[in-house]
């Protein structure tokens, strides 16, 4: 499942599933955000270690994680020397939704969640 190239926002990311689902950061809510971080080493260490997890919902109310991290992160593209940063989205279930809102303490989210779901 391919992630489409960046458009000019440099923010924005857009997948198209095979069953053509579009999922598309520009045009869905941002729900909630997790970011992780080195806490140590030098500057550049800390920016290859970091990464961000983003939840947003599809206006057809379809839920999705957007993943960015660095060349040392747990999101990046390839392995060892040939690694580098990356980005991509992952299409997620309520059951998903709900278990990334625990696993990262958003219980205002979780509750939310649980209520409109």
């Amino acid at each position: 499942m391919p992630t489409l190239p960046r458009d000019r926002n440099k923010d924005r990311l857009v997948h198209i599933t095979a069953d053509r689902l579009i999922y598309d950061t520009a045009k869905s809510e941002k729900l909630g955000q997790a970011t992780g971080k080195a806490r140590r080493g030098s500057a550049a260490q800390i920016r290859d270690r970091t990464w961000t997890e983003t939840l947003y919902q599809t206006p057809k109310g379809r839920l999705f994680l957007a993943c960015r991290g660095g060349r040392r992160s747990r999101h990046r593209k390839g392995d060892g020397d040939a690694a580098r940063a990356g980005q991509h989205i992952e299409p997620y279930t309520q059951a998903q939704a709900l278990q990334w809102c625990l696993d990262k303490g958003k219980k205002d989210l979780f509750a939310k969640l649980i209520t409109e779901g």
